[in-house]
């Protein structure tokens, strides 16, 4: 069995990352199962997958609020045209 903490941690990862098991598994090439099964500690995960993830995660944390964008100076914005 898998080290428990690391699929915790690794949990904790994909939901900060905002990914879903279907898409991390779309870009790491692997089934939907073997998601699960690092997910639940059923199988080792690799450390560079916890390592690539954890930057992933950091990346996705600070992306920016489009919301909060505004118009650049003497440009108007897309609302007032």
């Amino acid at each position: 069995m898998a080290n428990k903490i690391t699929a915790a941690r690794f949990a904790r990862l994909l939901k900060t990352s905002g990914l879903t098991d279907r898409t991390l598994a779309g870009m790491l090439h692997c089934s939907h199962p073997t998601i699960a099964n690092w997910r639940a500690a059923m199988r080792d995960i690799p450390d560079e997958i916890i390592d690539w993830l954890a930057e992933f995660a950091t990346i996705a944390a600070r992306a920016p609020d489009y919301r909060n964008f505004r118009p650049a100076a003497g440009r108007k914005s897309k609302d007032t045209i």
